[in-house]
């Protein structure tokens, strides 16, 4: 953990700055802000303010891989688990990930390995492995206190079937189903591939042969089985939760959310996508619309059932893209023309965690700026962060009212850059899609090679 000095500044609306003088913090104006400014070391105490007593706290990164953000994440969890009692950690990450860490946070290893890697996905780094052994370290010293591991992605095809085939094997009458044999189609359930990385791997070199995930009779023939095993655990329902728990078979529900929309969905899209070079712009921010509005409804689904099944009364914090937590993402993008962005009326995860759980969700967007690496577009919000903060990180509270410098400027509707990624959110307002920023000079984020 990092220890930092910390200088406070606020900034209060021109046209409320009267009464912002005489405004307590403990109601707190969206159209306000207070702005936490911080030295070279970082403290985190600013999250006291900003986290308060919620049960979900949901922090966004500008692109993935950046290895400051990842640092600045692994202690933002560290100080709330200590402090706030937060025992959940969330990646933005197949849903089977605590099951595929399961034989590292029994070891001794200090590197992850196979589907380890797979599970971790673009948020593998020394900075999150380090957590990893933190957290490792703190469930041996806190047995009956531990802190958990969750994802929420659907694509995880060979850990579902697995999953489905063992839950169902000691049912009387599943051999006699020929559910498996059905499954052929699907690839991923037929035992050929030990791992989903394994599958993903072969994914790759069927797309190298200029073959696609699933061709059109074997993707309705998948579809067909996929329904097939539902109906199958609808008829068994009663003798399953016998032999089980509610919670086991609710699982086991889930895992036909998380394959129809692997399926049915994403590797359709990916299919589309890679199908030739001649897919227009505007057909890849379609493919973009249709892939993140019902992923991220399938995303929502999965989180909200695990915080039912697995992680009831946990304090939950959740670590994905900007786009994936803005609270309101479908109002963003609307003059998104001429560049790949995901379109206007699109859903995001985070939107619909935010109507779920209300205030007991605080989300915390980042800002990273270019610096020498890429030139953001005409109206951006990065330079005018970095022109006010320059090197210093800083957390701005979104909520809180005060009085002070004048930067009212910083929080005018813009666009936010994915900088690594390249793409374009315009019509950001930061109050409408945040609770709180934490702002990251490019030298302190740097990227992942």
């Amino acid at each position: 953990m990092h220890t930092y000095s910390i200088r406070l500044l606020t900034l209060c609306a021109a046209a409320l700055a009267s009464a912002c003088s005489g405004m307590s913090p403990a109601k707190p104006s969206a159209s306000q802000a207070v702005i936490a400014a911080i030295d070279e070391r970082l403290d985190f105490s600013p999250l006291d303010s900003i986290v308060g007593e919620a049960r979900y706290f949901s922090v966004g990164e500008d692109s993935h891989r950046m290895p400051g953000v990842h640092r600045f994440v692994a202690d933002a969890f560290r100080y709330l688990v200590t402090t706030r009692g937060f025992r959940l950690f969330v990646f933005e990450s197949a849903w089977g990930i605590e099951e595929g860490l399961q034989e590292f946070m029994h070891s001794e290893r200090t590197a992850v390995q196979g589907d380890e890697g797979f599970f971790l996905n673009a948020f593998s780094s020394p900075s999150t492995i380090g957590l990893l052994i933190w957290i490792r370290d703190w469930n041996r010293a806190h047995p009956d206190d531990e802190i958990r591991i969750a994802g929420y992605q659907p694509e995880q095809p060979v850990t579902d079937f697995t999953a489905l085939w063992t839950y169902l094997q000691a049912l009387p009458g599943f051999a006699r189903s020929a559910l498996e044999e059905r499954a052929a189609p699907c690839r991923a359930g037929s035992g050929q591939y030990r791992s989903n990385m394994a599958f993903i791997a072969d994914t790759a070199e069927r797309r190298g042969a200029g073959l696609v995930t699933y061709n059109a009779e074997d993707r309705t023939g998948c579809l067909a089985a996929i329904t097939a095993i539902d109906a199958f655990l609808d008829e068994h329902r009663a003798e399953l939760t016998a032999r089980s728990s509610a919670d086991a078979f609710r699982e086991a529900k889930l895992r036909i959310v998380s394959l129809e929309a692997y399926v049915g969905l994403l590797t359709w899209i990916a299919d589309q996508w890679a199908r030739s070079e001649e897919v227009t712009l505007a057909e890849q921010i379609q493919l973009q619309g249709k892939a993140y509005n019902g992923g991220d409804r399938a995303r929502e689904h999965i989180f909200a059932t695990l915080m039912q099944t697995r992680y009831a009364g946990m304090k939950a914090f959740l670590w994905m893209h900007n786009w994936h937590a803005a609270e309101h993402a479908s109002e963003l993008n609307r003059d998104s023309s001429g560049v790949l962005t995901i379109p206007y009326g699109t859903v995001s995860l985070g939107e619909r965690l935010a109507r779920r759980y209300g205030e007991g969700l605080v989300t915390l967007g980042n800002i990273v700026p270019c610096g020498s690496t890429c030139a953001e577009p005409p109206g951006s919000l990065e330079p005018r962060f970095a022109r006010h903060f320059g090197k210093s990180p800083a957390f701005v509270d979104l909520r809180l009212a005060g009085s002070g410098i004048r930067a009212r400027s910083l929080l005018e509707p813009g666009t936010l850059y994915a900088n690594h990624h390249k793409l374009v959110f315009d019509g950001f307002v930061l109050e409408r899609q945040f609770d709180a920023l934490f702002y990251m000079p490019p030298e302190v984020a740097g990227r992942l090679q």
